[in-house]
């Protein structure tokens, strides 16, 4: 597979066997996508190609590590994630237009949260979705935008997540599934993280969606 995409700031990883099928993976904040790298390792999809994407605003940790940011932390994150949402879907469209239709998000906290609103915005563009620790906060604007949507999504949180509440996730994220076609949302004793289960969750998931046997 060969790509050509305006935005700039990414890393393509071709698959191993041709293949037209691609994830593209969205970081967290604070991270940059060197942090979704592990996917692919985890994985071992030899027919997936991969794009990981940086978030467009640099973002300083409290360690003084110099990640990038898909939005301002909320109150102040409507203007940011317009612009992330708007990001995503000039890059499919772009991908879709050379023909590459096979496509599949993942994202982690912020990047779960980014890629939850776009296949609601933009549904039926989006084969499959995987979001880790994410939260919703504009629950009552996607209920109106949402209808039914052939997207194949699953959503994973932690009960020890400190930064982000995995009940009251659930809670917003429950009504906002009912309009997928197929959806699951599964959580258990695990911090603000990406662990093996999410991992083995990810490649299951993946295998489904593309009806792979590798």
């Amino acid at each position: 597979m060969n790509i050509e995409i305006s935005y700039k700031d990414y890393q393509f990883i071709p698959a191993k066997i041709e293949s037209s099928n691609l994830v593209i993976a969205l970081h967290g904040r604070g991270d940059t996508y060197f942090g979704m790298r592990r996917i692919r390792h985890k994985l071992k999809l030899d027919s997936m190609n991969y794009l990981l994407l940086n978030a467009p605003d640099p973002w300083t940790t409290e360690t003084g590590f110099e990640g990038r940011s898909w939005y301002a932390r909320p109150p102040y994150h409507e203007e940011g994630l317009e612009r992330s949402l708007q990001i995503v879907d000039q890059l499919t469209s772009e991908l879709n237009s050379q023909g590459i239709t096979q496509i599949y998000l993942v994202g982690f906290s912020q990047g779960s949260v980014l890629g939850l609103e776009y296949i609601i915005q933009y549904p039926d563009k989006i084969k499959g979705f995987f979001g880790m620790s994410g939260a919703i906060f504009r629950q009552e604007k996607l209920l109106k935008m949402a209808k039914n949507n052939t997207c194949n999504v699953c959503l994973t949180h932690g009960y020890q997540d400190t930064l982000l509440s995995a009940l009251e996730y659930q809670k917003l994220a429950s009504p906002l599934l009912k309009f997928f076609e197929e959806s699951s949302i599964e959580i258990w004793d695990k911090g603000h993280i990406m662990d093996s289960k999410d991992m083995n969750l990810l490649k299951l998931h993946i295998q489904k969606v593309f009806s792979l046997i590798e």
